[in-house]
């Protein structure tokens, strides 16, 4: 049937998982590996060999609250359900990477469901970005707040000298005005206007 291809279908199937950036695993009920690709091992570094036949996450994960999790997802894939969640993966050097994991039912050619298959995507670049965007954001924060502060203070302290200027004009207006020429009276007037807008801006 298939003479005339130069692929066969397997050898396909094998070729764009393996080179797949996320990390695929088959897993049977027992949680025992039965396949995992490329990306996963070097995403964890594990060889295959290490991962073949072994209760998978007894390897990479290490938090009592984490294996009950996948304990939970085995029993939801037995009753044909798939989920997406986050977990926190021990690499094999004891280091740590933040995967989102999509699961679901593996079924045999014969449409039996017989395990889980498994996909991981490395979030930690990510997570590691936001944290820093987080962090970056607080510190924004910090700084507006002390800006803040410094604009209340400064603004306060220029009130002080515009309302003591436009105090002296109106003192000197009432006690001196009937003695002021014309012109006298328009100075004091583009004093008593400036000082007035100066106020409104520093308001503003």
């Amino acid at each position: 049937k298939y003479k005339f291809f130069s692929f066969s279908p397997q050898f396909a199937w094998s070729g764009i998982i393996n080179n797949m950036t996320e990390g695929v695993m088959i897993s049977d009920y027992d949680g025992r590996v039965k396949f995992v690709n490329k990306s996963f091992c070097e995403m964890t570094g594990f060889k295959s060999y290490e991962l073949l036949g072994k209760i998978g996450y007894e390897k990479y994960i290490d938090n009592t609250h984490y294996r009950q999790h996948i304990l939970e997802a085995i029993e939801r894939r037995k009753k044909m359900i798939s989920d997406r969640y986050q977990l926190k993966l021990r690499k094999k050097d004891g280091e740590y990477i933040i995967c989102e994991v999509s699961g679901s039912p593996y079924l045999d050619k014969n449409g039996n469901n017989i395990g889980s298959l498994v996909i991981f995507t490395d979030l930690t670049k990510r997570k590691n970005t936001e944290n820093q965007l987080m962090l970056r954001n607080v510190q924004l924060q910090q700084k507006n707040k002390i800006l803040e502060q410094f604009v209340y203070i400064a603004s306060h302290d220029l009130h002080e000298p515009l309302r003591t200027v436009s105090g002296f004009v109106e003192i000197f207006e009432k006690k001196y005005g009937n003695q002021l020429d014309e012109n006298a009276k328009i100075y004091l007037s583009y004093i008593h206007g400036s000082t007035e807008r100066m106020q409104y801006l520093v308001k503003d």
